[in-house]
């Protein structure tokens, strides 16, 4: 079994990002800012706006597993030294194991990209496999309002 890697989007991913958004469970986690890829040539919108987002601030990638696009994860600066994590994937493909890894490989390029300390995801409270997924991946839970989970850059 090949293990997940992360790439930059291409426009020839457009009929499986157009695929995979048909998916319920990603129709929910999809930023409500970007135009949703109902059609193929929406898609390639989508990407095109993933392909020249701000280099200073976004780092946004498709996911790959077993060569098939199966998500999207982004590192976004957010704050003084500081960036956002998140992706989306299909409800199946997110308990098939191999997100650990994509985090892994984020995380890592988002540090050597930019001037940044630490790395925050937030989740709902009750989503205890991914705070354990987290937490395996060397993040610290705080808990104020809700779980955010930080990767500081001196645990790499």
């Amino acid at each position: 079994m090949k293990e997940a890697t992360i790439r930059p989007w291409l426009i020839s991913d457009a009929p499986a990002l157009y695929e995979l958004c048909k998916d319920k469970t990603i129709r929910k986690q999809w930023l409500s800012k970007l135009p949703y890829p109902y059609t193929i040539i929406r898609a390639k919108k989508c990407i095109a706006y993933y392909q020249h987002a701000n280099p200073l601030r976004y780092c946004i990638f498709a996911i790959l597993y077993q060569e098939q696009i199966k998500g999207c994860i982004q590192c976004e600066v957010k704050g003084y030294h500081s960036a956002e994590l998140t992706y989306w994937m299909r409800y199946d493909d997110i308990h098939k194991g191999y997100l650990q890894s994509i985090i892994k490989h984020i995380c890592a390029y988002a540090f050597s990209k930019f001037s940044i300390t630490t790395i925050y995801a937030k989740l709902s409270m009750d989503n205890i496999e991914l705070s354990k997924l987290y937490l395996e991946n060397g993040f610290i839970e705080s808990i104020d309002t809700a779980p955010i989970y930080l990767y500081f850059l001196h645990r790499f």
